[in-house]
Parts: C-alpha cells; structure tokens; sequence
C-alpha cells in the first residue's frame, strides 16, 4: 500500500516564486481579452491555493539521490530539514523561465492554511518536474491553479497542520484481487449510506480499480494494437519493395563487375558467398540502426501514448526484435542471389558485350 498525504494551502500569488507559474499556467493574465476570462483570471490568483504534499524520509532519500544524479538545481538542505518546499511544475517552462526559476531559490514564500490563516514562511527550495521516466514524484491530479508543492514531515509539522490522505494505491496479488474488489467496494458503499444525496459528489471517496478499468478499455486497446500493426506491416512492405529494387537495380549495374570477376577465375559459387557476406553486412549496418534509431522512436511513441492514454506501459518487444532481425538477414541474403541468378542467366560474352552496346 502506497499513500500520499498532505493537506491544502494558501498561497500569495504577489511572491516572485508563483510570478513564473503564474505565466506558464495562464499564459499571461494581460493577454485576456474577454471580460469572463479576465474575472476568471483574477479569481484564481485571489484565491490561489495548493495541495501540500508529505515526502516521508523513503521518498527524500530516493529523490536526493536523483537530484544528486542528475545535477538539479535543487536546494536540498532546506527542503529535507523542514525550512523548504518544492514546487513540482517545471514542464511548461521556457528556457528562460527555468534560469528564473533557479535564480529565485531561497526566497521566502507566505503559506496559508484552508481557512486563510498565516501559518509561517518557507524557504522556495525549487521548481522540480524532470523528463525523465524514473524520477521520483508525489502527485495528485487536483487541477488547482497553482502547483503541487512538496514538503518533509518535519516541514509540516513545523507548519502545524496536520496531513491527510490525498491518493492510497493499494497492490493486491492476482488471487486475491476477487476479494480485495468485493471489500473496497463495500467500504466505499457504507461510506455513500452515510452522507446525504448532497454531499456525496463532494465528499464521497473515488475508487479506481486498475483491472476494470482496462477491462473496459480492451476495445480501446485493441484499436490501438490494429492501427500501430497495419502502420508497421504497411512500412515493412514499403521497405521490401525499396530494398528489392534497389538491389535488383545494383547488380543489373555491377553486371559487367560480376562477369569479369568470372571471366579471370573466380566460381560463381564463389560469387553467390560474395554476394552473401555483403547481404549481411548490410543486414548488420541496418540492425544496427533499428536497435538504436528504432528504440529510441519506439520510446518516444510511448511517452506520447502515455500522456495521452495513462495506462499504457512500456514492454520492449524482445521476440518480435530478433525475429525482425533474422528476417532482414535472411531478405538481405536471398533478393542479391534471387537478383545474380536472374542476371547470370545469360552467358559472359553476351554480359559483356550487352554491357559494350
């Protein structure tokens, strides 16, 4: 069982800290033009407030270590002794923003809490929200105008406010997911029974059960899996055609070179191996590219699938990869000898004589 507690928090839209998140989320509030964005605009920053989020000492040792790695610019001394808090809202910034953001760590930021009362200050420890696929991160989807802030426990309590729990994932093995569904459900169904029709969209807890959720997705997916497979065999066949064409074309010109070859010697047995090392080393040079070139789009693909879709997940494709590689290997070598048998059917004399004319 995973949870994320905290508690939510008042901030003062004037600090400097929040001018940088301001820009990036609202896109400038002077560039409004009509009158409701304008008070839409302004109710946010009257208003602007945050989920504060609890780093339990598992998750700053894991997050130190990743910002040590990775050189960011965090300040982490204040942020694990309780002075500090971390912003996590650094993916809509320009170049420019992000040198702001480093330039204003240290500043000092006024926190309120639900009721609009100060609770203190705190050190801006940071902007924090890498590219990454592995980076630690404490989040909730809220959707609040401002951005997720993170503190240690030391933080909140010398804050004062007590955390509560925002997200709890619970991991069941398959056996015992039947049951575990069957008493999520009941607690969620007593809770429901005890408020009034009223409070229950407010107050009631949202349940997501991963397996139904896919469950019900399956068409989704399979829609997907259809496109992506009619994409690749449709760039597979292009590439065949092109790879034929372009060999067939190459020994019709190296047919001259290939009747000499015979002419002083050399087997066409001999030929044929020739014609062979050279379809795999080219077979090779391509595979080459595909594990690289190719992994890296396929993980790009992914990371547009998985802001788009969340449960999509990356599995690289082992199987299919070497099978793909034994069948290029293989094209590589047949189509040059499919290629030379078609050439050779004429004699060396009338190659070479052709080749003169």
């Amino acid at each position: 069982m995973e949870v994320v507690s905290g508690d939510f928090v008042f901030l003062e839209a004037e600090d400097p800290v929040w001018q940088i998140a301001l820009k990036a989320d609202f896109r400038l509030l002077e560039q409004q033009t009509k009158e409701d964005d304008k008070e839409a605009a302004k109710a946010l920053v009257d208003d602007y407030y945050a989920p504060i989020l609890v780093a339990d000492d598992a998750f700053l040792k894991e997050f130190e270590t990743y910002v040590l790695e990775n050189q960011l610019s965090i300040d982490l001394e204040s942020f694990k002794n309780g002075t500090g808090i971390v912003a996590n809202g650094f993916a809509d910034f320009s170049p420019k923003m992000k040198l702001t953001a480093e330039e204003i760590i240290g500043e000092q930021v006024n926190l309120a809490n639900y009721q609009k009362e100060a609770v203190g200050q705190m050190v801006f420890s940071g902007y924090y929200e890498p590219d990454t696929d592995d980076y630690p991160t404490l989040h909730v989807g809220f959707g609040l105008g401002a951005p997720n802030l993170m503190i240690s426990e030391k933080g909140m309590a010398n804050l004062g406010l007590k955390p509560r729990a925002f997200k709890t994932e619970i991991y069941v093995e398959p056996e015992a997911e039947p049951e575990s569904k069957k008493m999520v459900k009941r607690w969620v169904s007593q809770k429901e029974s005890a408020l009034k029709p009223s409070q229950r969209e407010i107050m009631l807890p949202w349940v997501l059960i991963n397996s139904e959720w896919l469950e019900n997705a399956q068409d989704e997916i399979r829609t997907i899996k259809i496109v992506m497979y009619a994409v690749s065999l449709l760039m597979v066949i292009l590439g065949l055609v092109n790879f034929f064409n372009t060999i067939m074309m190459t020994i019709i010109s190296r047919k001259r070179e290939l009747a000499i070859l015979e002419s002083i010697g050399m087997t066409r047995k001999q030929l044929r191996r020739l014609l062979i090392i050279e379809g795999v080393y080219y077979s090779l040079i391509v595979g080459g590219l595909l594990s690289k070139v190719g992994v890296l789009s396929l993980k790009m693909v992914y990371k547009v699938l998985k802001s788009q879709i969340g449960y999509a997940t990356y599995q690289f494709p082992a199987m299919p990869f070497v099978l793909i590689l034994f069948l290029l290997i293989g094209f590589c070598v047949i189509i040059p000898l499919l290629s030379y048998k078609k050439v050779t059917e004429e004699s060396i004399v009338e190659r070479l004589q052709n080749h003169n004319e």
